[in-house]
């Protein structure tokens, strides 16, 4: 398990910057991290200031940008005791962010709520840097009001579910995580179809939810993590819903998700389950993008690799 030494938190100055950099500050004190504040100046933006030409206006930007950066570093640096160091960057959003990001181990972005149904996964700087990234990027979503508490981890016993609660482990040195896995109701489906008694659905279920618990804390042992720090649930049915409905049980205020899907054209893009969670979940996120060099891919049941081709299609 690689530790977060290093977080990367992207401001543009609005209300929903403001909740990253604050998160991303608590967690660098939290982990004993560094933590580098970026804003990028896009050349190609609006002019607001008519009079100057487009260098010079730029010019302004980027220093008024590094004003408010160095402001909001000394404002984290009294209360947290974090010395944070800035970058201001001029250039494309995805570009610049991609590139800074190489050099961290966690990348922070804040999400502004418009719409519930808002699907990051096809629009925004922070969608599109999850696509083409190598880094776990932090979607904050709430106000930060104290350090999490609980983090939920669906898994699906994928190399990208094994990444993810490796991520939430090195996230929680002092707090709890949930290791959660949605079962396929399609094995139940078949032999209700085929008139089982209850008794053989009951013994069927069972059976199924015991291979699914061991096999979680297998995973989890075969990591290298300690089960005790860790709780484990079930449940029965569609991913996103399971998930959605085992958070609000759980009382989680973090989702660490793997990123599951290749888009055929355009390089990597968010699994529909991830995606889903990312638009639909209330809480901050994790989408993890991929699976560590170190860790090989979990085996995964029939059970699990039947519910990963119906995620990815």
């Amino acid at each position: 398990m690689t530790p977060i030494a290093t977080i990367l938190v992207a401001t543009d100055f609005s209300a929903s910057g403001n909740n990253a950099v604050g998160r991303a500050a608590l967690l660098a004190r939290q982990l004993g991290a560094r933590l580098t504040l970026l804003h990028v100046v896009n050349p190609a933006g609006p002019r607001r200031r008519r009079w100057f030409s487009r260098p010079i206006a730029v010019a302004l930007e980027a220093a008024r940008a590094q004003a408010v950066l160095t402001r909001l570093r000394i404002d984290i640096a009294g209360p947290l005791g974090v010395a944070a160091s800035v970058d201001v960057r001029v250039g494309d959003a995805r570009d610049e962010l991609l590139a800074a990001a190489r050099h961290a181990d966690l990348l922070v972005v804040g999400q502004r709520r418009t719409h519930r149904l808002l699907a990051l996964a096809t629009a925004g700087t922070a969608a599109r840097a999850m696509q083409a990234g190598r880094t776990p990027v932090l979607v904050v979503k709430r106000k930060v009001e104290g350090p999490y508490r609980q983090a939920l981890v669906p898994v699906n016993f994928s190399a990208h579910a094994e990444a993810a609660v490796q991520t939430a482990a090195s996230l929680a040195p002092e707090w709890g995580v949930q290791v959660f896995h949605a079962i396929d109701t399609l094995h139940e489906t078949v032999l209700r179809e085929s008139d089982a008694t209850q008794a053989i659905l009951r013994n069927a279920r069972a059976r199924q939810e015991a291979h699914v618990h061991a096999r979680m804390r297998r995973s989890v042992a075969r990591l290298g993590l300690e089960a005790r720090r860790m709780s484990f649930a079930l449940a029965h049915g569609a991913p996103v819903r399971s998930t959605l409905w085992q958070l609000r049980a759980s009382a989680a205020d973090l989702v660490v998700a793997g990123k599951q899907s290749r888009w055929a054209i355009g390089g990597l893009a968010l699994g529909s389950v991830s995606r889903r969670l990312l638009a639909r979940a209330d809480c901050d996120i994790v989408i993890v993008p991929h699976a560590t060099r170190a860790s090989a891919p979990l085996r995964a049941s029939p059970f699990a690799r039947a519910q990963l081709r119906t995620e990815q299609h």
